[in-house]
């Protein structure tokens, strides 16, 4: 198989999953998991617009969780708002139970 070929059938699969993922939402719009998977699978397609809307909508339907917060945080970093990211990382810099997770955002924030 060529590179090309390898490529596109990753490809195909991220949309085929984006696609389950858009249809639990469809079904139930409370379901945080999978907006945060949704928003995984927009960052792997290089839709970041569409990843921050998934990863905001997973942390709040959350209830902040700091794993998905911390995801949020990340693709926030991606895109350039470094203002909002870094609110997230002291929020979860705060959160006792959270150091893994502000860990990750706060070296992405330092890399951008």
């Amino acid at each position: 198989m060529s590179d090309f070929s390898s490529i596109l059938g990753a490809f195909r699969k991220r949309e085929q999953a984006k696609a389950r993922s858009s249809g639990v939402v469809h079904r139930d719009p409370e379901h945080f998991l999978a907006y945060f998977h949704l928003g995984r699978y927009s960052e792997r397609l290089g839709r970041t617009g569409e990843a921050v809307s998934c990863h905001r909508a997973a942390a709040e339907l959350s209830g902040r969780a700091p794993y998905l917060t911390a995801f949020l945080g990340l693709v926030l970093v991606l895109v350039g708002d470094r203002n909002e990211a870094e609110d997230i990382a002291n929020d979860l810099e705060r959160s006792s139970f959270a150091c893994a997770e502000w860990t990750r955002v706060s070296r992405a924030w330092k890399r951008h």
